[in-house]
């Protein structure tokens, strides 16, 4: 009878410390994610601020989840991280749909003041955002802001608004009940000949297939250019675009692709099935690009 108590206690101790030893793991588990949490502060006008990377960002309060996001990590880290590799001192920089700057402010601070980043913004409230992030980060000099949308023609438009992510888009659904009228131009009537472009970012909510029919002669008298789009399928298809005419146009542009893995930010290639039933992927495009 000594002996089965004895036993028992046993079991229990030893469950207690996997007790333990399960708590601990947890509370590690918890610092860690906490530590990572970066402190939000109201900045007024409906709007938050926050640190990201090396900047300060604001952003509006009314994008709870953009909000949530940026608290805890940063969007598209595998993105930024390749940016942040293949920007250097002196590069031209194009960011399409360059929404609160995330990408604005990480490439004018790797082009310096001898370098220029244009970035393109339409919607009215979040070009004022982008605008004061670009000032509060004293990166006024090496950036151009351009408060229009990029297709692949000069004129007018009507962009839905949508409440989450910036998601704004020129290809509305049956859901939509916000617009507001823009204007639109495409990137060869924006730089005329003679400056050299070095990386363009396009992320157009569907638009991508226009951005780049309206880029060709830049493709052309940039033989090193590096493009990164957004591919997908979904948006896409909303556009009235086919995923695999699309890929079949940016062939035919002398351009190659692979995918940017997320969150390590790896270049690996990606087959043409792959892509046309994944939600979304982020494509690097080059010229006999081998990755």
């Amino acid at each position: 009878r000594i002996s089965h108590i004895n036993d028992r206690l046993a079991t229990v101790g030893s469950h207690i410390v996997s007790l333990h030893e399960k708590t601990d793991h947890y509370a590690v588990m918890s610092n860690g994610k906490l530590d990572r949490i970066r402190p939000v502060i109201s900045a007024g006008d409906n709007l938050l601020a926050t640190r990201v990377d090396e900047f300060i960002m604001g952003f509006p309060a009314e994008d709870i989840r953009l909000a949530a996001a940026l608290s805890f990590e940063t969007l598209e880290p595998g993105l930024r991280h390749l940016l942040r590799a293949m920007i250097s001192e002196g590069m031209t920089v194009i960011d399409v749909g360059a929404h609160i700057g995330l990408v604005t402010l990480l490439a004018a601070h790797k082009v310096g003041r001898s370098g220029k980043v244009h970035c393109f913004e339409p919607t009215p409230r979040t070009f004022q955002i982008l605008r004061d992030n670009v000032a509060i980060n004293n990166l006024e000099e090496q950036v151009v802001l351009h408060r229009t949308a990029i297709t692949d023609r000069k004129g007018k438009a009507r962009l839905a608004l949508r409440p989450v992510f910036g998601n704004n888009t020129l290809f509305p659904s049956r859901d939509d009940e916000r617009f507001v009228e823009i204007d639109t131009e495409s990137l060869d009537d924006c730089f005329k000949e003679g400056p050299r472009i070095d990386i363009v970012k396009i992320d157009a909510e569907g638009a991508e297939p226009f951005v780049l029919r309206g880029m060709k002669r830049i493709i052309a008298d940039n033989p090193a250019i590096t493009i990164f789009l957004e591919f997908a399928p979904s948006h896409l298809s909303r556009a009235g675009v086919d995923g695999r005419g699309f890929l079949s146009d940016i062939h035919a542009l002398g351009l190659s692709y692979c995918q940017v893995v997320e969150p390590s930010g790896a270049i690996e290639p990606i087959t043409e099935n792959e892509l046309l039933h994944a939600f979304s992927v982020n494509l690097i495009l080059r010229r006999d690009f081998t990755a």
